[in-house]
């Protein structure tokens, strides 16, 4: 059984909801923590030595689902609504502030 050792991260809405990103060149393997370290519930063909990060898997409350559940829509309607700024666009006036 692989053990990986725990690293606390941010805490919060936002950190969870980025840690839940779907990659589609993620593997995924479920685990368990015990004694402060991850264990695999299951084999891997991972070379020895590989280097993995790990996201914790977390349910959002009603409200928090509710919450974001509002932030796409709206986030949708400003796309079709073509209210969007590019990312230069964005940077420049984050650094004019």
């Amino acid at each position: 059984m692989q053990t990986l050792p725990v690293q606390a991260g941010p805490t919060g809405l936002l950190p969870r909801l980025l840690a839940s990103s779907y990659s589609p060149f993620a593997m995924t393997f479920k685990a368990r923590v015990r004694g402060g370290r991850i264990l695999l519930d299951e084999p891997t063909d991972l070379p020895e030595g590989t280097e993995l990060s790990l996201a914790e898997v977390v349910e959002l409350d009603d409200e928090e689902r509710r919450h974001l559940d509002e932030a796409i829509a709206e986030s949708d309607a400003d796309i079709q609504a073509g209210r969007l700024y590019s990312a230069q666009e964005v940077l420049s006036a984050l650094r004019s502030r």
